[in-house]
């Protein structure tokens, strides 16, 4: 929504054309309306016009990011994406919000992991030389976090030039109450 908004703001510039596009995929169906409604409530309605005589800046998909070709291709490439993949939830189950324990297992965070690392292999695809992609959980499981983008890393050895770039100081001073606590391939922050 940062983004969006500072597209929008940017191109209310009698200067400067307002130029980008915020690509919001979500792949489980149920999800989708409500994602779409959570945009629309904070963007100004400019930003979905296609009566502009130009594609509408925010654009909403329904894909399974596992599979290479799709609507996210066509929209591409882009300079950066973020993946919030979705994930065993273990951390909301700990704390008792989504169901009970009893229906964790290795067996689902294995498959969890492994669709994780499709994701982000994929997204490497999606973006511009020089592009940058950042990884979310909200998994607790190191085979959730590091696990995926070491796998994903693995992957794309002789495929991509990748470089794991740290969170800047100033991105985790933003929020005081978080800790954060450095991995070996991200940063985990816990409020």
């Amino acid at each position: 929504l940062v983004l969006a908004a500072t597209m929008y703001t940017q191109g209310m510039r009698k200067d400067r054309p307002m130029r980008g596009k915020l690509v919001c995929n979500e792949f489980e169906k149920e999800k989708v309306a409500w994602m779409q409604r959570c945009v629309h409530n904070f963007l100004p309605d400019v930003l979905f016009s296609q009566d502009t005589g130009r594609h509408p800046h925010v654009v909403f998909t329904s894909v399974d990011a596992r599979t290479q070709m799709s609507s996210l291709e066509r929209h591409g490439p882009y300079d950066r994406i973020l993946l919030d993949a979705p994930c065993t939830k273990d951390r909301h189950l700990l704390r008792g919000d989504a169901g009970s324990l009893d229906s964790w297992s290795m067996g689902k965070l294995k498959v969890s992991a492994d669709r994780q690392v499709k994701w982000l292999y994929n997204m490497l695809w999606l973006l511009k030389e020089g592009g940058v992609v950042m990884f979310c959980s909200t998994a607790l499981a190191p085979e959730e976090c590091d696990g995926v983008v070491s796998g994903a890393v693995q992957r794309a050895t002789g495929k991509f030039e990748v470089e794991v770039l740290p969170l800047e100081d100033r991105i985790l001073r933003m929020v005081p109450a978080l800790a954060a606590e450095p991995t070996d391939w991200g940063v985990r922050i816990m409020p």
